[in-house]
């Protein structure tokens, strides 16, 4: 029995429990970001991108909101500096506030998505 298979259901099983585990996560929508990233893009051109979204998020009225939002971009900056190179299949971030214990104790996750095939469209939301 060749192990590429195998290995390759296994990835295919971790990404399919995460994203189920992700979609039982629930937080204000304007403060979560989706970031989709194919193999051939530029890491620089994300970040630079992000650098422009994190000045216009200064705009935001609403306090809270406008920190959740600073903060999850620095953090998804950050997490991608940590890159050389986009991973072969391509890279999805997902990173915003999450109430913990109800409103008022939110905290920043970020997850990091391997796509078992490689993703073709740039996005972020």
């Amino acid at each position: 029995m060749d192990g590429v298979p195998t290995s390759r259901s296994v990835a295919l099983y971790r990404v399919k429990r995460l994203l189920a585990e992700l979609s039982e996560k629930k937080g204000r929508g304007t403060e979560l970001i989706s970031l989709y990233i194919p193999p051939k893009k530029a890491l620089h051109e994300v970040i630079s991108a992000l650098r422009e979204e994190y000045g216009t998020a200064a705009n935001i009225k609403s306090d809270s909101t406008r920190n959740h939002v600073m903060d999850a971009l620095v953090k998804t900056m950050q997490r991608l500096k940590l890159y050389k190179t986009t991973p072969e299949n391509g890279l999805v971030i997902f990173c915003g506030a999450l109430p913990t214990d109800g409103p008022g104790s939110e905290t920043i996750f970020l997850y990091e998505v391997y796509p078992p095939k490689p993703i073709q469209t740039y996005l972020y939301r």
